[in-house]
């Protein structure tokens, strides 16, 4: 069962960290990040809506001109029939997340013998990993994968946070989309 976990988690993170390492390379090498976002230009603006906004003013404060440390895609004009690709996206990348972060993850661990908090720690841990091309707005993944993470702690259903993070990323893709 550790054997499977392992492999499980490393098949679904080592893709997925490596792009995002890759994304962030490029940015702060001064290349232009080129494609097409699933978040308006500024992306730290973007990841304060819902319950990040207090976390987003602190950081942007603190960050103050430094804007290289977040990532900023450019972004030209995009169709609006886009919203409908954006909203499939949102419903596999929440489904996906979900079922494999704390669906499986927590269940196996709990299976494993971890404790609750443990188990938190490393889910919101490995959530935020493959989030690190936001640049330092990755740091607000944090709380919304908290509130999906203790939502299946708690409840043992995925429903709550795969409708929550299918909600939060469809709202962000249709304003990219729709601002662009």
């Amino acid at each position: 069962m550790v054997l499977e976990t392992w492999f499980v988690e490393v098949a679904f993170l080592v893709p997925s960290v490596l792009a995002a390492v890759d994304v962030l390379a490029a940015h702060t090498g001064g290349a232009a990040i080129t494609r097409f976002p699933d978040i308006v230009a500024n992306p730290v603006a973007n990841l304060g809506f819902g319950v990040t906004w207090l976390a987003t003013i602190v950081l942007v404060a603190v960050a103050g001109s430094h804007n290289r440390l977040f990532a900023q895609v450019p972004v030209g004009h995009v169709p609006a029939y886009y919203v409908i690709y954006g909203l499939a996206i949102s419903a596999i990348t929440a489904v996906s997340e979900e079922t494999l972060v704390s669906g499986y993850l927590l269940t196996r661990l709990e299976q494993l013998g971890w404790n609750p908090r443990r188990a938190l720690l490393l889910s919101l841990t490995l959530r935020t990993s493959y989030h690190v091309y936001y640049g330092l707005g990755f740091l607000l993944t944090i709380p919304f994968g908290y509130y999906a993470t203790r939502s299946f702690q708690k409840h043992r259903r995925l429903m709550r946070p795969i409708v929550a993070h299918f909600l939060y990323d469809a709202v962000l893709i249709t304003i990219a989309v729709l601002v662009s």
